[in-house]
């Protein structure tokens, strides 16, 4: 809660120090135009490139009666179990014609959780340290995406988007048995293709813009898993405070009926997840520099509670 009233206090100060601002001029160079008065898509010819790092630890999780250190793991409640996960992406999109845009996203994953856990013998009158590593490390999946500008007004965009997940990740893995600890390494890939269909709307009232976002995505399922739904909607609101330097509130919230595994007789249903944050965009000329912060607010039982950060640098050509 602290968290959402520091939010709302940031964003809405900076409504009030801009409100009187009530036009503005375009750049001689359009590829140099800010994240806030920009169309969602490039423009013909347009071609943007982006590097960026994101860093998620966990160590606590959303439970019944809120945040807690305890991992819920089926039917067990484990105390001590943290991870971190690091991920290197590169976008590369294109404007084929000032409506149709084209897109390819490749990620580098590296994630680690620990497991340090105390097993009580009664009979033995013995108590067991259990220390289990488990990582993941390579290339991830690719994504190709499509978008397609419906509207195209001075203040008004909505695109209509389509993205292909295709498991193309490193599907590696292996265990090592060692008498302190077992080291298991983890396929990146998911295994799975997936279909995203979403649709962006953008309404520019300068210096302030507003983006809505609901989207459909449907994951064909693998070995282990059945097919699912998930349904989702995001936005975001933003206020240019100069001609280089941007502020936004963002949220989302994730929403699937039902996971069914295809190993065990495990079904979840319900489950969800509801993030805010902030993001800032700083552009000199044609590069644009962005930092991410995201806070869960509520979850599913057993959901990551920690923030995550998210950095990427871009150059439009």
């Amino acid at each position: 809660m602290k968290n959402i009233i520091i939010l709302s206090i940031l964003f809405y100060s900076t409504i009030r120090i801009c409100f009187s601002q009530k036009s503005y001029e375009l750049p001689s160079d359009l590829r140099c135009e800010t994240n806030i008065t920009e169309p969602i898509n490039l423009k013909k010819g347009f071609f943007r490139t982006s590097l960026g790092y994101a860093f998620a630890p966990i160590d606590s999780y959303f439970g019944d009666s809120g945040k807690t250190r305890l991992m819920n793991n089926g039917d067990l409640w484990l105390s001590g179990v943290s991870s971190y996960t690091s991920y290197y992406r590169f976008n590369a999109s294109y404007g084929i014609t000032d409506r149709l845009n084209f897109g390819i996203t490749l990620w580098y994953s590296y994630g680690k959780e620990t497991w340090l856990l105390s097993e009580e013998l009664v009979p033995r009158n013995e108590i067991i340290n259990i220390r289990r590593q488990e990582y993941r490390k390579g290339i991830d999946d690719l994504n190709l995406g499509v978008s397609y500008q419906l509207i195209q007004h001075s203040d008004f965009y909505s695109t209509l988007e389509f993205d292909l997940t295709l498991p193309t990740g490193s599907s590696k893995s292996d265990t090592i048995n060692n008498s302190n600890y077992t080291q298991i390494r983890k396929p990146i890939s998911s295994d799975d293709y997936k279909a995203d269909f979403g649709f962006i709307m953008k309404k520019v009232i300068y210096p302030f813009s507003l983006i809505l976002s609901p989207s459909y995505s449907y994951s064909f399922g693998n070995d282990k898993w059945e097919p699912k739904s998930t349904y989702s909607i995001s936005g975001s609101g933003g206020v240019l405070l100069n001609s280089w330097f941007s502020l936004s509130n963002t949220w989302s919230f994730d929403y699937v009926p039902i996971m069914t595994s295809k190993e065990t007789a495990f079904k979840n249903r319900n489950i969800h997840d509801l993030y805010t944050g902030v993001l800032v965009n700083q552009q000199v000329k044609r590069f644009r520099f962005s930092e991410n912060i995201k806070f869960p607010i509520a979850a599913s039982e057993g959901y990551p509670s920690n923030m995550s950060l998210l950095f990427s640098i871009a150059y439009t050509w």
